[in-house]
């Protein structure tokens, strides 16, 4: 879904919070609709484009000075940073043979994930303070897809999913590049989605409950573990920062923003 930021009448929508509907219908009177929440922000005179839409831009990341995103104007799809810091331009951290994509950074140092001979994702990263920009994988496990990693160094967390088995649901892998843990995070018979690590901990949407997914944590370090929600309504896309864990949830009919304090569990 991509909306252009104008209303109806085409006037540019003012900076806020947006629910977008798009309704389709066929000559039966038949009809398909879907929605989501979107943030306009506002543009300043500062404001600057940070890659050109031509290259084929997509998964844009930032934290900190770095922005990271996926190129597809070459040959196979790359990762490529900026440095917001010094008006520096787009470098390309990887000239893979194959496909690199959905980067993360957590301002210093960035993951993503990239393919393998055997056609699996693999999880490799870059410190992109290195001058060099030298890639060293983070995990290559044999048949298995690992996917959607995220960062806050010293902790890399990605999915996994075997592909000799159909339906293999994905579960979340944890690895400690200063100590070298590498271990599952809570072994489930279904999909963990949607992590988020912040310092020593993680967030992450759970199909182990009846329903559309919960929301859990856990401290890495200690593996202490909390289900942060008890409802059969969706709940998505976990963010944490602090205390603070902030998700979708749609158990009001309409996607919603809702939050938990991990300091007195409301």
């Amino acid at each position: 879904l991509t909306w252009d930021g104008t209303d109806d009448q085409g006037t540019q929508a003012v900076p806020g919070w947006y629910t977008l509907r798009v309704s389709v219908s066929n000559a039966l009177g038949q009809l398909m609709w879907a929605k989501a929440r979107v943030h306009v922000e506002e543009v300043g005179a500062s404001d600057r484009e940070i890659a050109s839409g031509q290259s084929g831009v997509q998964a844009v990341r930032g934290r900190g000075a770095y922005a990271v995103w996926a190129d597809r104007s070459g040959v196979q799809q790359q990762i490529y940073v900026r440095d917001l810091s010094d008006g520096g331009t787009p470098l390309a951290i990887t000239d893979a043979a194959r496909t690199q994509d959905n980067p993360s950074t957590d301002g210093r140092y960035v993951v993503w994930q990239g393919r393998q001979s055997d056609s699996t994702w693999a999880v490799y990263g870059c410190d992109l303070q290195d001058s060099q920009r030298i890639v060293w994988a983070i995990s290559e496990l044999p048949d298995v897809d690992e996917t959607n990693p995220v960062i806050d160094w010293p902790w890399v967390v990605w999915q996994a999913a075997d592909v000799r088995t159909a339906q293999a649901p994905s579960q979340l892998f944890a690895t400690n590049l200063v100590t070298g843990v590498f271990r599952r995070v809570s072994p489930t018979s279904q999909n963990q989605l949607a992590a988020c690590v912040n310092k020593d901990r993680v967030v992450w949407q759970d199909w182990r409950d009846a329903g559309a997914g919960e929301i859990y944590y856990q401290d890495l370090e200690t593996g202490e573990e909390r289900r942060l929600t008890a409802n059969t309504a969706g709940q998505y896309n976990p963010v944490m920062d602090g205390v603070l864990v902030v998700w979708q949830d749609n158990r009001d009919g309409n996607l919603e923003l809702y939050a938990y304090d991990l300091r007195n569990g409301r």
